[in-house]
């Protein structure tokens, strides 16, 4: 099998991962893949830039001055550092919500000292420390600028959901009554899509020049900090790329990017048993093989992409190694 990520112990096979990628360039037009490219699950945070793109068709980012700060922590999978909750705070007073109203709940801080802190202060559990909380401000903001109700902004049939669906399926090259939906972790609505089809978002965020989508891209790109935050990978990934590629993650090991150069292609990587590790060396070794990314670029990110396994005395007992081939597609 050509599209595994072995975990080695000792030298010896221990465990691996199962990838599927998609490679779509701007056109729509599968041009590569790993495994199987249709395969179906759910975007999750992946989606974050379409859900920030129906905040500019809802007219939230003019009425209410977002920053690219604010527009890059809407579209944050966020590490709950404090510069994350300083602008999410920042962003809630512009637009005149509570705390209170945020929907998200609360889990602890994906950074480990700010959780840390937390613990030892013993401070409330807030919901602006929940990864997706400028997602749900953004929403709760669509919900201010158009007098849509706020108690129900999580529904599926509710006004601005519904406008974000219509924005997945427009830049997905599918229709919206098409996309069946889940509930997200964030219990926001979350689609069901053929890794293709995520491909093909991302290579429609790659490709706008002018529109909300460069904006979006460009927010990120240039706040890549707060979009995922210390020692993760999307923020490494694209500080290193110096504005020509976007990096998302979704949950459950979902992995986009949408590279506006040396080309515009858009690139969706699922590794099925979930686990983020695997998505992580499969998308560095994907973007390599595609000529995407450097071989010094590649090594830059190696911590990703061929760990070195290391115990609990920081002894070093095995690594993690890609064994997967990118399959060109003849157009």
């Amino acid at each position: 099998m050509q599209n595994l990520i072995r975990v080695l112990r000792g030298g010896r096979l221990e465990s691996s991962h199962t990838i599927h990628a998609a490679i779509v360039n701007s056109d729509g037009d599968l041009v590569a893949h790993v495994g199987n490219p249709d395969l179906a699950t759910y975007i999750r945070s992946a989606a974050k830039p379409f859900q920030t793109y129906a905040l500019f068709e809802a007219g939230v980012v003019d009425r209410f001055s977002f920053s690219d700060q604010e527009i890059a922590v809407v579209s944050a999978s966020h590490n709950g550092e404090t510069f994350h909750i300083d602008v999410v705070k920042s962003l809630m007073q512009k637009i005149g919500i509570e705390e209170t109203q945020l929907q998200c709940g609360y889990h602890p801080p994906f950074h480990r000292d700010q959780a840390e802190r937390i613990l030892i202060e013993q401070e409330n559990p807030s919901p602006l420390y929940n990864n997706c909380s400028g997602k749900h401000v953004g929403m709760l903001a669509a919900c201010a600028a158009n007098g849509y109700p706020m108690d129900s902004y999580l529904d599926h049939d509710h006004p601005h959901q519904q406008s974000i669906k219509k924005t997945v399926a427009r830049f997905s090259g599918g229709k919206a009554e098409e996309i069946d939906s889940g509930v997200d972790g964030c219990s926001v609505p979350t689609f069901y899509m053929s890794l293709k089809q995520m491909a093909t978002l991302y290579a429609r965020l790659a490709s706008d020049n002018n529109g909300p989508l460069a904006r979006i891209r460009k927010a990120m790109t240039s706040h890549a900090d707060i979009v995922a935050g210390t020692d993760r990978f999307d923020t490494v990934f694209m500080r290193l790329m110096g504005g020509r590629a976007v990096s998302k993650v979704g949950g459950e090991a979902v992995e986009c990017f949408a590279f506006s150069a040396p080309k515009n292609i858009g690139v969706a990587v699922k590794c099925v048993d979930g686990h983020l590790r695997g998505a992580e060396s499969a998308s560095v070794e994907i973007l390599r093989q595609l000529g995407l990314i450097s071989e010094t670029e590649a090594k830059k990110l190696d911590r990703f992409w061929r760990p070195i396994l290391l115990n609990h005395i920081k002894r070093e007992v095995g690594q993690i190694l890609p064994e997967l081939r990118v399959e060109r597609v003849n157009n």
